[in-house]
């Protein structure tokens, strides 16, 4: 019996020791990369996390505040999560005798080409009312808090609005050497068109939606702009798309802010999930923003950024270890800030609400989609995780399989780098995979 006792301690030891020195071991390969002179040369942060026995394995600086960048849209992600539901709706609307009301609900994906079903403008188009559009329901700014004014005519930097249409942008392509717009019916809003020979891609007007277009444009030559738009814009195009379909013979009219009845009806369109993917995987700004103001609809909040986050803060987000300073959607702001134990937080929070099957398939996964496709590719997926980037930051957050099975949560930042953007990636993909196989 003692024998058996002293057996069974020798291996309890053995085992011990082994763990010990694995985690040492672990240890050691995460400082000597942090310790690259890359690393050195600007600010970094980094947490690695066992989402089975719920402990840290390693932190540097994770409780230092760093600018997210694209990150933001795992809080957004989370938001949506809890405060959304499982569709989004794109409009309420009310008949009272032969007129329909409609009030709009941010929906992002009416009219976007990326989404072929179209309830809600299928609704409206079928209608034999007299429509009014009611005005003045989102009680934001275009833009998200210190976005940078000269993105404006930038894809990353679309306006945020009541009712979205087309993405709020205009698609431009070249069509037999001439370019070609998208939505055509951009062009009545279009009173003085220029080229330039100067430029090689199309210039908006800072205060408008006239265009100035490059006088010799690449053969493969794309380009997104956002709309400049307003209630009244938004109304032309409504109701110019409708007119197009041939089966509405009058334009909509709109009406000054009125509450939303209760006993208004709700068209939903878009599954949240189809949202969630397109605003994860390419890391879609306009999604991102407009995904809070759906929140704000859905559970009767005022209708801007700041009324939504502090809602999400207040009720979902109570357990982060260290203070956020959270002010868009999508990261675009550098006003953002957060640590790498929070997001590590935020992870867990994630993962435990949405499953892992469900997390997995949402964000970008390393080798296969969205913005880590070319990056950690191999036999087989070990990463998926949101990137973000800004000019002289670059930051990964997301979950990492080990090279034994085990699920971790990691953060990784990176602050005010000088160096080219492509190279500090290419050092994180490094250092993230040499993690990998010691885990």
């Amino acid at each position: 019996m003692k024998n058996i006792f002293y057996l069974l301690f020798f291996v309890l030891i053995l085992f011990t020791g082994c763990a010990i020195n694995k985690k040492s071991f672990v240890a050691s390969t995460i400082q000597n990369g942090l310790n690259s002179t890359l690393f050195k040369q600007h600010q970094v942060g980094f947490s690695l996390y066992d989402l089975s026995t719920q402990t840290t394995i390693f932190a540097q600086d994770a409780n230092k505040h760093f600018i997210p960048a694209s990150n933001t849209k795992l809080l957004t992600f989370y938001a949506g999560l809890c405060a959304l539901g499982d569709s989004v709706a794109t409009i309420k609307y009310q008949i009272i005798g032969d007129s329909l009301l409609i009030w709009p609900q941010a929906d992002p994906s009416f009219l976007h080409p990326n989404f072929t079903k179209q309830p809600a403008f299928d609704f409206l188009k079928n209608s034999n009312k007299e429509t009014y559009l009611v005005r003045g329901t989102y009680a934001g700014q275009k833009f998200g808090q210190a976005w940078a004014w000269d993105d404006y005519n930038d894809y990353y930097a679309t306006q945020i609005t009541e009712l979205p249409l087309y993405g709020n942008m205009v698609y431009l392509s070249l069509n037999n050497n001439k370019i070609k717009l998208q939505p055509d019916l951009v062009a009545n809003f279009l009173s003085d068109t220029t080229y330039n020979p100067l430029l090689k891609v199309a210039q908006r007007e800072v205060y408008n939606n006239n265009l100035v277009f490059p006088t010799k444009p690449d053969s493969a030559f794309k380009q997104k702009i956002p709309l400049n738009l307003d209630s009244k814009t938004t109304l032309i195009l409504l109701s110019d798309t409708l007119l197009a379909t041939g089966q509405v013979t009058k334009t909509l009219k709109t009406l000054p802010f009125r509450k939303t009845p209760q006993t208004a009806k709700t068209i939903y369109t878009t599954p949240a999930d189809t949202l969630f993917k397109q605003m994860l995987q390419p890391s879609d700004n306009f999604i991102a923003e407009q995904l809070l103001m759906t929140i704000a609809y859905k559970n009767n909040l005022e209708p801007n950024q700041g009324a939504v986050i502090k809602y999400i803060k207040d009720n979902f987000l109570t357990t982060l270890p260290d203070t956020l300073q959270w002010v868009d959607g999508s990261g675009l702001s550098r006003i953002n800030l957060n640590t790498p134990q929070n997001f590590i937080q935020l992870l867990n929070l994630i993962y435990s609400k949405a499953g892992e099957k469900r997390t997995f398939e949402l964000l970008s996964a390393g080798g296969i989609n969205g913005t880590l496709k070319t990056q950690f590719k191999g036999n087989t997926c070990f990463v998926y995780a949101k990137t973000g980037t800004l000019s002289n930051n670059y930051c990964l957050s997301g979950f990492l399989i080990g090279n034994s099975g085990k699920r971790y949560a990691f953060s990784f930042m990176n602050n005010n780098y000088t160096l080219p953007g492509k190279q500090i990636k290419q050092a994180v993909e490094q250092f993230i995979t040499q993690i990998q196989l010691v885990l």
